[in-house]
């Protein structure tokens, strides 16, 4: 038994409340170590301190005084008409039909198109367009040489190998 296990169990140990099997441990681990048998000792000092109190009892029911102070205590309903979550549901439902209606009021119009077009170098555009090349699908399956198939191609020149 290690000695973190021993001091998690002494209060049992001391009141004769672990199985026999656990406590022939325990007893066995305070007669090997110096710093648990002091716990033990301890924790039994502190058993006859508490068996030696004389027994206390109340003279006063505790229970009535409890009652007074929890009603002393408790609030007065609020005078809220419309609960907080009527109010939340409502705000929630207005939200809703301005969304609906902003959807059916810009759902008919078709897109407006962009008319500032500063900064936009058209003989740019016109080159950019004309470089475009139609390539063939990578996914077909080729027959011809595969050394000048497309997509063998750019597989080369993406990795960097031979064309």
């Amino acid at each position: 038994m290690r000695c973190s296990r021993f001091s998690q169990q002494v209060s049992d140990w001391v009141a004769q409340r672990l199985p026999r099997d656990v406590a022939a441990s325990m007893e066995e681990h305070a007669m090997r170590c110096p710093t648990c048998a002091r716990t033990a000792e301890f924790e039994r000092s502190l058993w006859r301190s508490m068996g030696a109190l004389a027994p206390r009892n109340a003279d006063v029911d505790v229970w009535a005084g409890v009652q007074a102070r929890v009603a002393e205590l408790e609030p007065a309903p609020s005078p809220r008409r419309v609960p907080l979550r009527w109010a939340f549901s409502g705000a929630l439902a207005a939200g809703a039909a301005a969304a609906l209606l902003w959807f059916i009021a810009t759902s008919g119009r078709p897109p407006v198109p962009r008319t500032d077009t500063a900064g936009l170098d058209e003989a740019k555009a016109v080159q950019m367009a004309a470089a475009i090349q139609q390539l063939p699908d990578p996914d077909v399956e080729f027959t011809g040489e595969s050394s000048r198939h497309i997509p063998f191609l750019q597989r080369a020149v993406l990795l960097g190998g031979d064309k």
